[in-house]
């Protein structure tokens, strides 16, 4: 039982967690929790600190009193199955029918979930966040429709997100204003990448073992000039653009830097005998120089190799 003081905190709490759900989805496609940060300070954890005795009777009288008040999801998200996006040969394991508009979740390895959004095409938004958070986005659940209204997107991804809440306490941390990734494009992201280095205290004679193992560890490297938000020389310049305009998931490494990546410029050039910079590796091939790359391009046997490292 509750005294009457706790009951008017217990419904206050409940107005005030409604009211923050109505407002989950007021940015369409995007699930923007506008109000996230409000409700963090007044969210459902009142019932871990009053009353304390009757946590379990007041967390089930929250789920019963909340149910109501949420719209109703066309399919509950705990009644699909989640899709392993990955198979071990690394290739997409998406359904067809994901090509459909509809309402998708997406989890971490732990079952956790991660962002909830709408989509015209739902295998291509869940590859974008593939290609954007990797790990992070695991597995994912979906519903989707031919022609579906915009209440049943709508009232899907709110109860979907509504249901994260009541489970844990917090909303997906893709659909909270501090978590931005989740919402950024595949472009967006790789202009935001920083470069790689050297690891920490590596030395001059480090420098082709330390080469090696970038290589090694990554699929497509460019070492080059600068960054690839600003490259210091117009070849290196040219290659970004032409790995931009391919949509290649890359990483670049300076080598300029001699402070963090000292004996680069010359290890680099003596491990592919090129004495020019940049130079692309993929799969740990070393294919060529900015000339060359942009040859391998018009030919199409770039594209035929940059598809093969990213399967």
């Amino acid at each position: 039982k509750m005294i009457g003081w706790q009951w008017t905190f217990f419904a206050l709490s409940i107005t005030c967690v409604h009211s923050f759900s109505t407002n989950v989805l007021s940015n369409s496609h995007q699930g923007i929790l506008r109000s996230t940060s409000h409700f963090l300070s007044t969210k459902i954890q009142f019932d871990l600190r009053i009353n304390a005795p009757h946590r379990i009777h007041q967390r089930k009288l929250l789920r019963d009193t909340f149910a109501p008040l949420s719209l109703k999801a066309v399919v509950d998200v705990d009644e699909i199955e989640p899709v392993i996006l990955r198979g071990i040969d690394g290739k997409s394991n998406m359904p067809d029918n994901w090509s459909q508009s509809g309402v998708y979740a997406c989890f971490d390895k732990e079952g956790v979930m991660q962002y909830v959004a709408m989509s015209r095409k739902v295998a291509s938004s869940v590859e974008a966040h593939l290609q954007v958070v990797g790990a992070d986005c695991h597995s994912a659940k979906a519903v989707v429709w031919d022609k579906p209204t915009k209440a049943e997107l709508e009232n899907t991804a709110r109860a979907w997100i509504e249901k994260c809440v009541l489970t844990t306490g917090d909303a997906p941390p893709g659909n909270t204003p501090d978590v931005q990734i989740w919402r950024m494009k595949p472009s967006e992201a790789r202009r935001a990448k920083q470069n790689l280095q050297f690891e920490d205290g590596a030395t001059v004679e480090d420098a082709q073992r330390q080469i090696r193992k970038i290589i090694d560890s990554y699929r497509v490297v460019l070492f080059m000039k600068g960054t690839r938000q600003a490259p210091q020389c117009g070849f290196s310049e040219a290659t970004i653009a032409l790995l931009e305009q391919l949509q290649a998931d890359y990483e670049c490494v300076d080598c300029l830097d001699e402070d963090r990546n000292p004996g680069l410029r010359d290890g680099i050039k003596a491990l592919s005998e090129w004495p020019t910079i940049p130079q692309l590796y993929i799969q740990g091939e070393f294919m060529g120089g900015a000339d060359i790359v942009r040859d391998m391009a018009d030919s199409g046997e770039l594209q035929a190799h940059l598809a093969d490292a990213a399967a």
